[in-house]
């Protein structure tokens, strides 16, 4: 078992070389360790010739904390395949996409072990030359726990599918079992996605595509029945600006606004009390002729 370990640093000003580290990364097939001296930031408020530098450092190294928090928790099996792009540098390269310029990742050093908690602890103090501080975790709301709360409404699932298995024995151009959040029909069939924004860049694609494939399929279901199938309407919380994932999300905006509808995870809860107040009926009800 081997570790990947990689040392943060930032010049102290544009003129020198002299560079104080502040951070350190380390990762391993099953867990990331990141962690970096916020105690240091105000070194470069006094030495670093950009504006705010601090602020800008402390920026750049939250948003890779919480990169690696994401990539930490991707499920196992899907970990495991990312495994051969974590060893090659290509998940260090994608994090350097962060640093702005601001931050120098040394060359990846290999350590013949397995890093534990404690082992990252004790190889950051005698690289960074401070104590790691961890802070409580505050867990954020996630925009999956948030709509589902809303998809748990009583009576909903009695008008409206939650969570429907698309089979590719019953829809063209699915080739795997694919869920959709909520699937209802009044007349035409309406449709709900969630996308979460905030996580990594090719998560947010692989979605965008899925949805796109759902659509196809649903529309070629539904055609011989002569029934329409409305926008699907895709649930999202806007991503922080300045960062690869709002990028993202202004071009999805802009290529599928014609296609998709997208609407702020909030309006779930309107639009579900509307479902239920409505003569809405189960999607899967097409199904008794099918």
């Amino acid at each position: 078992m081997k570790t990947f370990i990689s040392i943060l640093s930032a010049k102290t000003n544009s003129y020198s070389n002299e560079k104080v580290v502040i951070g350190l990364l380390a990762i391993t097939a099953q867990k990331m360790h990141f962690g970096f001296a916020e105690e240091k930031l105000s070194l470069f408020s006094k030495f670093f010739d950009h504006q705010n530098p601090s602020s800008l450092l402390k920026k750049v190294l939250e948003q890779i904390k919480v990169a690696v928090d994401e990539q930490n928790s991707v499920n196992p099996a899907a970990k495991m395949s990312l495994s051969t792009s974590l060893y090659n540098e290509e998940y260090f390269d994608y994090l350097k996409k962060y640093s702005n310029g601001l931050l120098q990742f040394s060359e990846t050093l290999e350590i013949p072990k397995l890093f534990t908690t404690e082992d990252f602890e004790s190889y950051f103090k005698n690289f960074v030359g401070s104590d790691l501080k961890t802070k409580p975790i505050i867990k954020k709301r996630n925009i999956h726990s948030t709509v589902k709360a809303y998809f748990k409404k009583e009576g909903l699932t009695e008008k409206a599918d939650v969570d429907f298995n698309l089979h590719p024995t019953d829809f063209k151009g699915i080739l795997k079992s694919t869920k959709i959040p909520l699937i209802t029909k009044n007349g035409n069939v309406n449709a709900i996605q969630v996308i979460d924004f905030k996580t990594q860049p090719n998560s947010i694609t692989g979605h965008l595509y899925e949805t796109k494939i759902i659509q196809e399929s649903l529309v070629k279901f539904l055609e011989p029945k002569k029934i329409a199938l409305n926008k699907i309407q895709i649930a999202f919380d806007e991503p922080e600006v300045n960062t690869p994932q709002h990028s993202i999300f202004d071009m999805a905006y802009k290529e599928y606004k014609k296609e998709f509808d997208f609407i702020e995870s909030e309006k779930i809860d309107s639009i579900t009390s509307e479902i239920l107040n409505s003569n809405n009926t189960k999607f899967s009800g097409l199904f008794q002729n099918h």
